[in-house]
Order: structure tokens, then sequence, then C-alpha cells
């Protein structure tokens, strides 16, 4: 019996073709290492290596189906046999740690204040460009764009700003 799934994630609801079931069959998970193994060898599945790869935001994913998963809502649907209602968060902040014990449910507006804490404290600080000084002087076009180049080498930009 085919049996389509729904989860909420991030405020989008994500239909998954996958039962609990399939997924026991599949892939089994080591909650004490946080690892996934595939059970079933096929063309670039190795039995003998963890499932899935690192993904752009440092989160482990499992591609399964055409589909990709992120490995710590999947050891929740693993677990306890539905998707998580919300948020999966982890206790130690690392987020390839996918212990068991290391894991935790946590509220949308839980994360997104962390995250916009963790961004209020990153703000830079503003910093002005030399060309304006440096114009106002009359000096040649070559000793400003020098002068700011100079000052910028060693900085970032960012939000429009160097710091």
């Amino acid at each position: 019996m085919f049996l389509l799934l729904s989860c909420i994630y991030k405020g989008h609801i994500i239909n998954t073709n996958i039962t609990h079931e399939e997924v026991l069959q599949n892939l089994s998970y080591d909650k004490d290492t946080g690892d996934f193994f595939w059970k079933v060898p096929k063309q670039g599945r190795q039995v003998d290596k963890p499932a899935g790869h690192k993904g752009t935001y440092g989160y482990i994913q499992i591609k399964y189906k055409g589909q990709m998963f992120l490995a710590h809502r999947l050891a929740f649907f693993y677990m306890t046999g539905a998707w998580p209602p919300e948020m999966v968060g982890f206790k130690d902040d690392d987020q390839t740690n996918l212990r068991w014990n290391n894991l935790y449910l946590k509220s949308n507006e839980a994360h997104y204040s962390h995250i916009k804490a963790q961004i209020a404290d990153q703000q830079p600080k503003p910093v002005v460009a030399p060309t304006r000084i440096l114009t106002r002087a009359r000096f040649t076009n070559a000793q400003v764009t020098q002068a700011v180049e100079d000052f910028i080498k060693n900085k970032t930009l960012v939000n429009g700003v160097y710091v």
C-alpha cells in the first residue's frame, strides 16, 4: 500500500512519498553514533560507509527516491515513525552530530529568535571609506584608487559596509 505523508518544515508543507516501513527496510540508523547506513546496495551507495553528505548549509543530507532529506529530520522519522511537527534542534549546535540524544524538537519561533540573536551579534560597525576625504584634498584619480585599494585589501564587504 502506498501512503503519502506530509510534514511541515519551515512553514512549507512537504509531501514525502516514503513510508516508515520503507525507510526501515532501506536504511539503518545507529542512534549512538548518529550514522545512517544503506541496507540495500545500489550504484553509488556503499553499505559499509555512512549514507549522505554534508550540504551547502552544513546539514547532512540523504537522497532517496530522487528527494533530498535532511538527516536529522530523517532520524526523527526513523525513531518515531512520524515526521517532526516543527524544527529539530541540536543540543550541542553541531549540525553533523545526529546522535539521538543530541536531537530535540524545537519550535519555529525559538529557532528564528536564536537566528535573529546571532545576526544581531554579527552586525558590522560602519567604516568610512577614505575616498571622500582624499577627493576633497585634490588627489589624482590614481592616488585615490590606490588609497581605496589599500583600504579594502584586508576588509570584507558585509551589507554594503567594509568591516
